[in-house]
């Protein structure tokens, strides 16, 4: 029989190895951390430190970059503009994480659409911090997405009733100025259902390599007359965003213990863990207040093994103000079928709490999401892991359906108005990822 030992008289002596990161700066590969965005597709890419002889831990890592908007001039009345810019969906429309062999293992498009359901649902509470001081002053410093301290909602204007748990949605600057000036720190925590959140210390035989893509300047936020009601005259940000010190700070793993352990299992005997892979794709649909047949997607092993769990996230365009958000209030009811079975035994109907109830187990241990900010940035979610969000992102557990057969996945949406919405498919699957002493691959079958 074992006898549990008090701590205070408890002399035995462990050994405990815990990692330590030393947090390597990285600069783009077109030596120059400075962009502008009057066009879409500007790009930068990294090598991330980890062929040879270092081990990285990609989730402990981030990025850095300044925003600094073009003045917002003078409106109707006249008034002046302010800059609001968003800071709870990523600056990026591309994301991808890839090999010098051509391996991706990591391919996001349509990125800040999707990061409303995949960030915001997906930072835990200890991996943010509210860090601005000033918005108006020559520079201030947020994680994206950024807690809500006082903020409004986008879509409506109003208050949220509890500021420090929902995400702040936007940042405004002052009256027709350069203003606000965001050093945004993006951790890679951040990027959930992706080998970029996996937390785990990795070493890679070959070149591994960052590439991110910005959009154009109107995709970063909008102008309102209103420092307050951000509804108030909404329009285009003008001319250009500015973007500069661009760096990737990499997570290296400096407990020579460790990382020399990671080295030669992988050189020796191979390392292989699991991880998750998403393929995002959009469908846009002009409805007329009639039942609408929107997203079907067809899933096959080609993706992973296993199919994980489904989000749909949709976009409405309002007018002069690019939202990547919608309200709950777009739809009245909705439902969905994989195959011909569907996975609620009845539909969803919009105010009520029965839709935020079917996805509240599902984003488990997430700091972002209350049914208030829910209902004015809907998403929905369909799990198959019987996981929390955070816990799925990182579990070495083979979960979800196998993929032996086709499955498709089919979204019915019962629209309350006129509206041309943009729905996005986000589908999780699980892969294997494979290390041996001179190659990385991914493999959907085992």
């Amino acid at each position: 029989m074992s006898v549990d030992v008090p701590e205070q008289v408890d002399y035995q002596k462990t050994s405990s190895f815990e990692p330590i990161y030393d947090y390597v700066p990285i600069y783009p590969n077109e030596n120059t951390t400075a962009i502008s965005t009057v066009s879409a597709g500007q790009e930068r890419n990294f090598i991330i430190p980890s062929a040879g002889s270092d081990c990285v831990n990609l989730a402990k890592s981030y990025l850095t970059l300044k925003l600094t908007p073009t003045a917002g001039g003078v409106g109707p009345g006249p008034a002046d503009y302010y800059n609001w810019i968003f800071t709870n969906v990523m600056p990026f429309t591309t994301v991808q994480i890839f090999t010098s062999g051509g391996v991706y293992l990591m391919d996001w498009s349509n990125v800040q659409a999707a990061s409303k359901c995949l960030m915001d649902a997906a930072i835990d509470n200890e991996t943010v911090d509210n860090c601005i001081l000033d918005p108006t002053a020559a520079a201030a410093f947020c994680d994206v997405p950024t807690r809500n301290g006082g903020g409004y909602n986008i879509i409506d204007g109003t208050p949220y009733q509890m500021d420090l748990t929902v995400p702040r949605e936007a940042i405004v600057g002052g009256a027709d100025v350069a203003n606000p000036v965001l050093t945004l720190r993006i951790p890679f925590t951040s990027f959930v259902h992706s080998i970029a959140s996996l937390d785990k210390d990795l070493w890679f035989p070959e070149t591994i390599r960052l590439r991110i893509v910005f959009p154009k300047f109107d995709n970063f936020g909008f102008r309102s007359t209103s420092a307050t009601v951000p509804t108030t005259n909404p329009t285009t940000l003008l001319t250009d965003v500015s973007i500069s010190n661009i760096q990737l700070y990499c997570a290296v793993e400096r407990n020579p213990v460790l990382s020399e352990s990671v080295i030669a299992s992988a050189r020796s005997n191979g390392m292989e863990l699991l991880y998750d892979n998403c393929n995002i794709g959009v469908q846009s649909f002009t409805n007329a207040g009639a039942t609408a047949n929107p997203p079907q997607s067809l899933f096959d092993n080609s993706f992973g093994k296993y199919l994980k769990r489904v989000y749909i996230a949709a976009v409405v365009q309002a007018t002069g103000q690019l939202q990547f958000a919608c309200p709950a209030t777009t739809f009245t009811s909705y439902y969905s079928l994989l195959d011909t079975r569907q996975l609620q035994q009845q539909q969803l109907t919009v105010g009520t709490i029965t839709p935020y109830s079917w996805i509240k187990p599902l984003i488990k241990g997430t700091w972002a999401m209350t049914s208030q900010y829910w209902s004015k940035n809907w998403f929905h979610v369909d799990g198959f892991d019987s996981m929390g969000a955070v816990e799925s992102s990182n579990s070495q557990k083979e979960c979800g359906i196998e993929l032996s057969q086709q499955k498709r996945y089919q979204f019915y949406a019962n629209v309350s108005g006129a509206a041309t919405v943009n729905y996005y498919t986000i589908a999780v699957f699980q892969r294997k990822l494979i290390i041996s002493g001179n190659r990385v691959l991914y493999v959907n079958s085992w």
